[in-house]
Parts: structure tokens; C-alpha cells; sequence
């Protein structure tokens, strides 16, 4: 494994246990009911996708809505953390496997 690739995974680990305090922080109970599960981040660190799960299949779209009306949040909390040269772009995703496990 390149040291670039370490590097990246680290990144992804940091910016995943950021985004779990933050959920559970969060007014809004529709971002505290997610689980974020995993963490991509691109190679050159411009773009994050979130992945994330909620208990119940009929509050995915309540809780995507509400992250992606959230970004700000999450991107200032990635501003706070001082680990990032640039702040990505963040996308949120309903992670497939526990999609298709809830099905």
C-alpha cells in the first residue's frame, strides 16, 4: 500500500468520526437519527461522499433532505478539525448495502 493511499484512508477515518459527533450534536432530529457508516474521499481531497444508514426504510428521505440542507454544518465542522488544506464538496448517500439489507 502507497503512502498516499494510508494517507487517504486516515483522512476518510478522521472526517467519518467528525461527521458521527456532529450527527449526534445536531437541533435537528432527523440528522441525529443517522448513522454514518463510511467515509470516500476523493484522491485529490475535493469531493467527500458520506455514506450513511437509519433505523427505519421511511426516513431515508426525511434524512437526506435534511443533510443535504445541512452541508454547511458538516463542511465547518471539517473547517474546525484543521486537518484539511481545502474543504471538499460533500455529497450524502444511502449506503447500498443497508439499503438493500432493509428491502
Amino acid at each position: 500500500m502507497m503512502k498516499k493511499d494510508i494517507r487517504l484512508k486516515k483522512m476518510e477515518a478522521q472526517i467519518l468520526h467528525i461527521f458521527s459527533l456532529k450527527a449526534i450534536e445536531a437541533n435537528d432530529e432527523r440528522i441525529k437519527m443517522v448513522i454514518f457508516t463510511r467515509i470516500s474521499l476523493t484522491p485529490d481531497y475535493k469531493r467527500v461522499k458520506a455514506y450513511f444508514k437509519v433505523l427505519k426504510i421511511e426516513d431515508i428521505d426525511l434524512a437526506l433532505k435534511a443533510l443535504n440542507n445541512a452541508k454547511g454544518y458538516f463542511k465547518m465542522a471539517l473547517k474546525e478539525g484543521n486537518f484539511l488544506r481545502f474543504l471538499p464538496e460533500i455529497s450524502f448517500d444511502v449506503d447500498e448495502f443497508d439499503k438493500k439489507w432493509m428491502e
